[in-house]
């Protein structure tokens, strides 16, 4: 699969009143214990950060290998920087949760304050299921208040990634807290961590990808395929950021391949697809463009995700093909136009011949013996390649 990515480059004007940006915090975890000031509070289970450099490997699973040490089969291979970096990390189902907190900081007076870190959390396939760590971030003002979630990190991130927050209410006693979730991956890594006073700037969109993790083939008669999903990374502190229109031009065999107003385009705020937020009015392939107009949708700091889907004709021709590609300037965002040029990702569905289809949306007709059951999902959650999800998938 191939990744299309963009980085801006922007001339970016900070408003600091004057004053020159203050550090409050910085840690890379160089020392390789708890940094003096941290502490840490279980949410489930007892199960601590550990120091090392880089992420779990299959080949040490009792971490005889000395931590300092580089090794290719860890994952990540070696810290983002230095020799060290924080992970969680347990192998097994039990979901632990261990919040690693930063000492209390006075943060009254500042014009905006600014979390950045690195993470990484890459996915371990075993025994035919996939899963990885998670990591949550909290923030509360004084030591005796509940903790407040700030933002939630629930997809795989293969190689470091640098994220960033602002921090919201601040006070005089202001713990920030870096909570990992183990769900059999090869762990939650952090590294870099620091938490400035930045100053105001508006939000802007500071990098964007497109992707095509699909499946090739597609039976006729799906609905709601996805086709592409667009990850636009917003920046910033102040204002707001909408995203007014997009289109999409067809690469299909034939668009007729597809029902009428059968095109749509979602917001999510994961890497997951969920129809929660359908974004404009469905819509055709126009003249070989589909377009969605007057959006108004608000674009949050952190990670956003847009999705093309297309329902697919019960007659759609057996061996066509469905793709689309964004062209330069296809997408308007806060009076600016995105991408400076054509953009497809490697990648197509191919339609095959439905000879027979059923959603349990009605009547089946099914024989159902054992645990079989045909009903809507409890979203109780359970053990890797045994969840049961939250909402049923159409």
């Amino acid at each position: 699969m191939k990744i299309a990515k963009i980085l801006f480059a922007l001339a970016i004007s900070f408003q600091t009143s004057g004053l020159l940006a203050q550090a409050y915090l910085t840690e890379g975890f160089e020392g390789g214990i708890k940094p003096d000031g941290w502490t840490e509070e279980a949410a489930s289970g007892n199960e601590p950060w550990r120091y090392r450099n880089g992420g779990h490997s299959p080949n040490d699973n009792n971490w005889q290998v000395p931590a300092d040490q580089e090794d290719i089969t860890r994952n990540p291979p070696a810290a983002f920087e230095g020799t060290y970096n924080a992970i969680f990390f347990k192998q097994g189902t039990d979901n632990e949760r261990t919040k690693l907190i930063t000492p209390p900081m006075n943060l009254m007076g500042a014009a905006a304050i600014e979390l950045t870190f690195q993470l990484c959390q890459v996915p371990w396939t075993f025994e035919g299921a996939t899963g990885w760590d998670v990591l949550r971030i909290y923030y509360k003002r004084a030591a005796g208040d509940p903790w407040v979630l700030l933002q939630e990190y629930l997809d795989p991130i293969y190689e470091w990634e640098e994220q960033r927050l602002s921090l919201p209410n601040p006070s005089d006693e202001y713990y920030v807290a870096f909570e990992g979730h183990t769900r059999w991956g090869f762990g939650t890594c952090i590294d870099a961590i620091s938490i400035v006073e930045t100053g105001t700037q508006d939000l802007y969109i500071g990098d964007m990808e497109f992707h095509q993790p699909f499946p090739n083939i597609i039976p006729s008669g799906s609905p709601e395929v996805p086709m592409m999903r667009i990850d636009l990374k917003v920046y910033g502190n102040t204002g707001t950021l909408n995203l007014d229109q997009i289109s999409f031009a067809s690469l299909n065999t034939d668009d007729g391949d597809v029902e009428s107003g059968g095109v749509k385009l979602w917001a999510t705020s994961t890497q997951t697809f969920d129809r929660n937020t359908p974004l404009g009015t469905p819509t055709d392939f126009i003249g070989g463009m589909a377009s969605f107009t007057g959006l108004s949708h608000n674009l949050d700091a952190g990670a956003n995700y847009l999705w093309l889907t297309c329902d697919v004709a019960l007659d759609a021709v057996h061996e066509n093909v469905l793709d689309v590609e964004v062209r330069a300037n296809a997408i308007s965002a806060g009076g600016s136009s995105y991408p400076s040029a054509d953009q497809s990702p490697d990648g197509y569905r191919l339609i095959y011949e439905t000879r027979y289809y059923e959603g349990f949306e009605g009547a089946h007709n099914w024989d159902l013996s054992g645990e079989f059951e045909v009903a809507t999902p409890n979203g109780m959650g359970g053990n890797p390649g045994n969840a049961n999800p939250p909402e049923a998938f159409r």
